[in-house]
């Protein structure tokens, strides 16, 4: 069972994980099961990995949105050319992915 098959396993038991760091979490407390608990600790790693890849993607979604957002509003609404407009939108960007990281 690969860990995003376990993600949904437990998912259906009632659970949710979340990663910080090194620790996971499993919530809400009365759904972890003694199979649960087995299944967490036995595949810890694998599920750390999952849980932040998942949460890179969420990132890398979240900042090409937000990119072409922020080139958009600087192109029209600041009459920049589009060169500068991209110029723009990346520097605002990456100060958006570093807050994203820092939570």
């Amino acid at each position: 069972m690969g860990a995003l098959d376990l993600l949904n396993s437990l998912q259906k038991m009632g659970l949710r994980l979340s990663a910080t760091g090194e620790c996971l979490r499993a919530e809400p407390k009365a759904a972890i099961t003694d199979e649960a608990r087995g299944l967490i600790r036995a595949h810890k790693a694998e599920l750390l990995a999952a849980l932040r890849q998942s949460r890179l993607e969420s990132i890398t979604e979240d900042c090409a949105e937000f990119y072409a957002e922020r080139a958009a509003i600087a192109q029209y609404d600041g009459n920049l050319s589009l060169e500068q407009a991209e110029a723009a939108a990346q520097i605002a960007t990456e100060r958006y992915r570093r807050e994203c990281w820092r939570t």
